[in-house]
C-alpha cells in the first residue's frame, strides 16, 4: 500500500525536472517551418476515395428522397409501412450526410496536395539526356533545383 501511494505522488508531481547544463544555447526556434525533404504526396488515394464517398453519398441522398416520397403511395391505414419508410429514409439521409460530409474534405485536401506536388514537380526536375559526337554516345542527367 505504500509502495502505491510512492508512485502516485511521483506521477502526480511529474517526476524531477530534466537538467539543462549550464551555458547552453536554446533550441532554435523556427518563425518558418523548415522545408521538407522529399517529394510531397500527391494525395491521389484521398481524391479517389473523396470522389468515391460522395458518389455513394448522393446515392444514398437519392435513394433516402425515393423512399421518402414513396411514403405517400402506400395506403392511408397503412400507418406501420408509412413509419417503416420514413425511418429507412432518415437512416439513408444520415448515411448521405456522413458520406458527403467525410467525401468533400478528403477531395479538397486531395486536390490541394495535388497541387502542392505538381508546384514541386515544376521547381525539381530531373531529364535523362542521349547524345551522339564524334566520340561516340553519351548519356547524361540534368537535374535543376
Amino acid at each position: 500500500m505504500l509502495l502505491i501511494a510512492m508512485t502516485l505522488g511521483l506521477v502526480i508531481a511529474g517526476g524531477p525536472a530534466p537538467v539543462v547544463p549550464q551555458g547552453a544555447p536554446p533550441p532554435p526556434v523556427y518563425i518558418v517551418p523548415p522545408p521538407p525533404v522529399g517529394e510531397p504526396p500527391r494525395g491521389t488515394w484521398m481524391r479517389v476515395s473523396g470522389g468515391l464517398a460522395i458518389g455513394v453519398g448522393s446515392l444514398l441522398a437519392v435513394s433516402a428522397l425515393v423512399c421518402f416520397a414513396t411514403t405517400d403511395a402506400l395506403a392511408r391505414d397503412d400507418l406501420r409501412g408509412r413509419e417503416t419508410l420514413k425511418l429507412t429514409a432518415f437512416g439513408l439521409g444520415l448515411g448521405a450526410l456522413a458520406h458527403l460530409g467525410a467525401g468533400v474534405p478528403l477531395l479538397v485536401i486531395g486536390k490541394q496536395r495535388k497541387r502542392r506536388h505538381e508546384e514541386w514537380s515544376r521547381r525539381v526536375t530531373l531529364r535523362p539526356r542521349i547524345a551522339g559526337g564524334v566520340q561516340g554516345f553519351r548519356v547524361g542527367l540534368i537535374l535543376r533545383f
